[in-house]
């Protein structure tokens, strides 16, 4: 026996307990008391680990969102890389989108853009007035 070897002998080990041992309702009363606390750490424990579960659902939902948000980003990277592409492609056919020099006649509705001048006439067919380009 462990206590046998660290006191000695069966006569100290009793000598030990008469002379500090407790009543019978004190041990029931310890006894009882250890076993409300075992059951509350018990249901603590319990509760903790479905706060645990709950976590770890929510951690695994949120891996799921962000890997789809992950490819809704690379599938519409892809998307603006083309439309880039298109717009670069465009601008270079276009070239420089001033107005070319020469006259124009262009139906008046509004203010006159930059550059342009308003000249009112009248003609047999049209009765709105026209805009000429000043170059």
């Amino acid at each position: 026996m462990k206590i046998k070897s660290l006191y000695g002998s069966d006569k100290i080990i009793k000598t030990f307990l008469q002379d500090h041992a407790l009543p019978v309702d004190d041990l029931r009363d310890l006894l009882l008391a250890s076993m409300q606390n075992t059951i509350s750490l018990t249901e603590l424990a319990t509760q903790q680990a479905s706060k645990v579960n709950a976590i770890t659902a929510s951690l695994n939902e949120a891996r799921t969102e962000i890997q789809q948000l992950k490819s809704d980003l690379s599938t519409s990277q892809g998307k603006i890389d083309i439309l880039e592409e298109g717009q670069t492609e465009l601008t270079s056919q276009v070239g420089d989108s001033s107005w070319p020099e020469g006259s124009y006649c262009i139906l008046a509705s509004g203010d006159c853009p930059a550059g342009f001048t308003r000249h009112s006439g009248t003609s047999k067919h049209l009765t709105q007035p026209v805009i000429t380009l000043v170059t």
